[in-house]
């Protein structure tokens, strides 16, 4: 992305953000604080391409406050969907947890709670975005455990048999865009850990296929 087209989508994030923040004033929910979180993850990603770690991490920081405050209020609402906002605090946090030695780490009781909804809507109400959802929450969770290299081939399992059900790339892009936020930074941080960056650059390449827009011309 050129700098004048960076300058471009920090002003059009930002004035979306100040609507959004001022909605959220006047009556918060769940989606207005995703919606929020949604749109700092996106300048995170314009600064992270820029070359700017201190803003890049400040807008992660925000993102990570307006997803915490979504789940909240899900939680207090009982809202349904519940896993959208969880899912990607838990993203934040993993990106946030690789600045330290410490490692990223994830909070077993939200972890049993999200994959009880996902079990639930899979088995009442399956679309893409629950499957989906349940292959990312176990990349999450091996992230955390620095065992990618170990349960990669599970996880490209996983998500290549949702892939032979359902093959659309707009879908797909999506997927491929939160494993691009978080295996990055984490291939970053476990380089000294046998197969890791081999393990996170594997399924980068896995569903950066599925989301190829090529194939949306292929013939059947």
């Amino acid at each position: 992305m050129r700098t004048a087209a960076r300058k471009r989508a920090r002003e059009e994030i930002s004035a979306a953000i100040e609507l959004l923040e001022k909605l959220i004033a006047l009556q918060p929910s769940m989606e207005r604080e995703s919606l929020t979180g949604s749109a700092y993850k996106r300048l995170a990603l314009i600064e992270r391409a820029a070359g700017s770690a201190q803003r890049e991490n400040a807008a992660i920081a925000r993102m990570l406050g307006h997803y915490e405050a979504a789940e909240r209020l899900g939680i207090e609402r009982q809202c349904s969907n519940l896993f959208y906002p969880a899912l990607n605090r838990m993203a934040a946090q993993l990106v946030l947890g690789t600045k330290t030695r410490k490692g990223p780490g994830l909070d077993g009781a939200a972890v049993a709670r999200v994959r009880t909804e996902l079990e639930t809507l899979a088995r009442d109400a399956p679309d893409f975005w629950c499957i989906a959802a349940q292959s990312e929450l176990s990349l999450y969770e091996a992230i955390a455990a620095g065992e990618l290299a170990k349960r990669q081939k599970q996880l490209a399992e996983g998500f290549s048999d949702l892939h032979r059900r359902v093959d659309a790339p707009r879908l797909w892009t999506s997927v491929a865009d939160s494993a691009a936020f978080v295996l990055p930074r984490y291939r970053a941080w476990a380089k000294q850990r046998k197969g890791e960056g081999r393990a996170a650059d594997a399924l980068l390449a896995v569903l950066g296929g599925f989301a190829s827009r090529d194939k949306e011309s292929d013939p059947k």
